[in-house]
């Protein structure tokens, strides 16, 4: 039996193919492997931005639960939780996320395109929860999606059925750019390649900082921000750039 997930490398790109044809839906055990698989390449010091795409025509059409009899509580419990685990490990990560979404994105898909950091789409793609018309609620999507669509647009998606077009989706934000799939590759190298240029204790303080201060109120952000500014100028990276920033601006005042 073939695995679920394919690791595939790309110079500085890493992929994170989901391989469950034809609709790439997760099982416990395959968010386990996408949990595994970017802290694998986070480790990786050759590796600058994580990809997750999927194999065919689809993206990722959500979760596929056999959960039945006295063990099915704890069958779901379980699934939440390795859910939880791929949430919180993106949200830990020291190197970018981004989604390039090769299909249709629905439910579980939808929700890991809303969770990556940055995210491409073909033309054909077309984003949906379709939960309710089978008979239950996206909850665990939902906690991700909460804060990447607009109220209305994710009751129309849940409640009548709504299936957004790529271009829909990048119009609520939910997808950055819309192209082919060789264009898609294209900003992952250069987005890989420009990273992996880049000071790369700020690239992983930074995107922490950033979900940790999701939450805080203004004056504790700053707070936060500041501690960890300071921190960061002491890096060789960082204090090099910095100088070569001043005396640039001294010449041009000069």
């Amino acid at each position: 039996m073939s695995e679920p997930l394919v690791e595939e490398r790309r110079g500085p790109l890493a992929l994170l193919r989901l391989d469950r044809p034809p609709e790439n839906r997760l099982s416990r055990e395959l968010l386990d492997a996408i949990a595994s698989g970017l802290h694998r390449f986070e480790a990786d010091p050759s590796t600058s931005v994580i990809a997750i795409t999927g194999t065919g025509e689809w993206f990722c059409a959500g979760a596929q639960m056999d959960a039945q009899g006295p063990a099915a509580t704890e069958q779901l419990l379980a699934f939440g939780e390795a859910w939880l685990r791929v949430r919180d490990t993106i949200a830990d990560l020291g190197k970018p996320v981004v989604a390039s979404v090769n299909g249709t994105a629905f439910a579980g898909g939808l929700a890991l395109t809303a969770l990556a950091d940055l995210a491409f789409a073909v033309p054909r793609a077309t984003f949906g929860l379709p939960e309710l018309q089978y008979g239950i609620f996206p909850l665990l999507v939902l906690a991700a999606v909460v804060d990447a669509l607009p109220k209305k647009i994710a009751f129309d998606l849940i409640y009548r059925g709504r299936v957004l077009s790529a271009e829909e989706a990048r119009k609520y934000d939910l997808v950055n750019e819309v192209a082919d799939q060789t264009g898609i590759d294209e900003q992952l190298d250069a987005l890989a390649a420009r990273l992996s240029a880049s000071n790369a204790v700020a690239l992983r303080i930074g995107r922490r900082a950033y979900f940790a201060m999701d939450g805080l109120d203004g004056h504790r952000r700053m707070a936060h921000a500041g501690s960890l500014a300071a921190n960061l100028l002491r890096t060789e990276f960082a204090a090099e750039r910095y100088r070569e920033r001043i005396k640039s601006a001294r010449k041009s005042s000069d």
